[in-house]
């Protein structure tokens, strides 16, 4: 292989939804260890879980940064806050484009590992994310969850955010929303007894002991019990801080609320944003989220087992597409389109009293806390969704 010349390291071209449509992106993750590929620019060592190694977009002295998590196919730089998976690696390390960084790994292009790399049974024990965590991994997302929690309730500046976004304290409490300040994390853990290292591994805490969501309100994935088995985050001290949402870099990423949906006889709702989830969680409704437009195949195959379910997408190009995808996925998907105005829930429910009354208009003729239908009978049609503008009126302004 002919190694490939790296400059100053310069932003890449951004990629278009349209041109990762091209790609099975789960399968080159798949096809492509991230540990081997991040190998062949920085040199790494294996650590619990983990594999560590010196950033190559910053200036990274002393203790190395960059995280490679085999887990769930993913790195991270605690200090300039770079992240992604193998293709997103490539684009930033050699400044292409997203279809010329693919071709550069399925081409096999990359240059010639800087140093041994890992060997294959360092790192395939890690691939698979299980979908049983360990009681250890357990422990501490419900450790993290509540002292993110506890510091939110003492957090005025956090608490007039949630207000300001019409989520209220219970909602807060239902969902453990919390904030992360940076600090509390360790102090939590060791007054509980609870392994550093597994946390490390799960990558909630650096090689430093730097925070993985420090700056960002975190939202858990709750069980019925109450017990966190997730933590996704969103930019907070910063909100239009890049990459708006992270989630927990160890933790397979789970289709948010099913913990709870599966067991209710209600309509779920699904959604692409952590904060439309919670509104509709502030509304009543049984809300689904993906964490974004993909939709895994894991998520399809659970919610094909939905006698109903509807959908929200975003008022943009790319929640178009995404509900394009979901729809293709799932035929009897029912689409809920929003009034022009409003790009999202969570935008509507903040500047429009009566947003909720008004989303209730728009949810199919038949209630949306109807008791499930017997197996068999099908989705509500599609034709049954109100016009796209049927309730973009002056009583919702």
């Amino acid at each position: 292989m002919q190694p490939v010349a790296t400059a100053a390291v310069q932003p890449s071209p951004p990629s278009s939804h349209a041109e990762r449509d091209l790609v099975d992106v789960e399968e080159v993750k798949a096809r492509y260890s991230i540990v081997e590929v991040v190998a062949r620019y920085v040199p790494l060592r294996r650590t619990g879980r983990t594999f560590v190694g010196r950033c190559p977009f910053h200036h990274d002295t002393g203790r190395p940064n960059l995280v490679v998590f085999p887990v769930t196919s993913s790195w991270y730089c605690f200090r300039c806050n770079e992240g992604g998976d193998a293709i997103t690696f490539v684009e930033k390390r050699e400044r292409v484009g997203f279809l010329d960084a693919v071709a550069r790994l399925t081409g096999n292009l990359l240059p010639a590992p800087r140093s041994p790399l890992p060997s294959r049974e360092a790192w395939r024990s890690l691939t698979a994310p299980s979908s049983q965590p360990s009681a250890d991994s357990l422990r501490i997302v419900q450790g993290a969850a509540m002292a993110y929690y506890a510091t939110l309730l003492g957090d005025p500046e956090a608490k007039r955010y949630l207000a300001s976004r019409k989520i209220s304290l219970e909602t807060a409490h239902r969902h453990l929303v919390g904030v992360c300040r940076g600090s509390r994390l360790v102090p939590y853990l060791r007054g509980h007894k609870l392994p550093l290292q597994t946390a490390a591994d799960l990558g909630l805490l650096g090689p430093d002991g730097r925070e993985f969501f420090a700056g960002r309100l975190t939202i858990a994935e709750v069980a019925p019990g109450g017990k966190a088995l997730h933590l996704t985050g969103r930019a907070f001290v910063q909100p239009d801080r890049e990459p708006k949402y992270l989630s927990a870099p160890g933790l397979a990423k789970p289709l948010y609320g099913w913990a709870r949906a599966k067991n209710l006889s209600r309509t779920p709702i699904l959604t692409e944003s952590i904060t439309d989830f919670l509104t509709l969680s502030e509304w009543g409704y049984v809300p689904l989220c993906t964490l974004g437009t993909g939709m895994k195949e894991g998520y399809i195959e659970l919610l094909k087992t939905l006698p109903y379910l509807a959908a929200v997408p975003h008022n943009d190009e790319a929640g178009w597409e995404a509900a394009a995808r979901w729809r293709e996925a799932l035929p009897d998907l029912l689409i809920i389109p929003l009034p022009d105005r409003y790009k999202d829930i969570n935008a509507w429910a903040q500047v429009c009293r009566d947003a909720q009354p008004a989303f209730d208009k728009l949810l199919p003729r038949r209630r949306h806390d109807e008791r499930r239908s017997q197996p068999g009978q099908g989705s509500v049609p599609a034709d049954r969704a109100p016009a796209r503008n049927a309730s973009d009126d002056s009583r919702h302004a």
